[in-house]
């Protein structure tokens, strides 16, 4: 049986007895190779002057804070698709959130979509209409159920309202592959 673990923000992929695999975002690691890029050719804007000179002050041109290095990807939600060689994923790298599909047998990622400022409580898949339920948290503090098809197509929200309506689960009569979501 496989199974899904998140632990401290790093996704694993466990099967029987052998070794936890982890699974690991190409889009991720772009993302923050683009982020170290910019920051080395940018960082002369940045760097400390003795002394002023010019009519226009340099942090007027420039700024006056280097951003800090973005912090590492960060796995948030992970559930099975319709069989154990695909898996979906929720993903938070950097200020934005977004959902992911992953092919095993193929290592193979695509990105469904990603927003910045998106929160997602929790991620299930149904396997019988092979469509995904998310929780998400509205900007006004309350939480919704959403549905999405495979490729991230938003078809509707199922609940609403002053709802907190977060953390969605199938329970289905036959023996699925599981979920789990460590603390961390």
């Amino acid at each position: 049986m496989k199974t899904l673990a998140i632990a401290k923000g790093e996704l694993w992929l466990h099967e029987g007895t052998n070794s936890p695999r982890q699974i690991v975002s190409a889009f991720a690691r772009e993302v923050i190779e683009r982020d170290e890029r910019s920051r080395r050719t940018t960082s002369w804007k940045h760097a400390p002057r003795e002394q002023q000179s010019g009519v226009i002050p340099s942090s007027s041109l420039w700024g006056t804070q280097q951003s800090a290095a973005m912090a590492p990807p960060k796995f948030l939600q992970a559930c099975f698709g319709a069989n154990d060689q695909t898996i979906y994923y929720v993903l938070k790298v950097g200020e934005a959130t977004g959902l992911f599909r992953q092919h095993l047998d193929e290592d193979r990622e695509v990105r469904l979509f990603h927003r910045t400022g998106f929160s997602i409580d929790g991620l299930a898949y149904n396997p019988q209409d092979q469509r995904l339920v998310l929780g998400v948290r509205m900007h006004d503090g309350t939480a919704q159920l959403e549905v999405y098809d495979e490729d991230g197509n938003l078809k509707g929200a199922i609940t609403g309202g002053d709802s907190q309506d977060g953390h969605p689960r199938w329970c289905l009569a036959a023996p699925a592959p599981s979920c789990s979501k460590a603390p961390g």
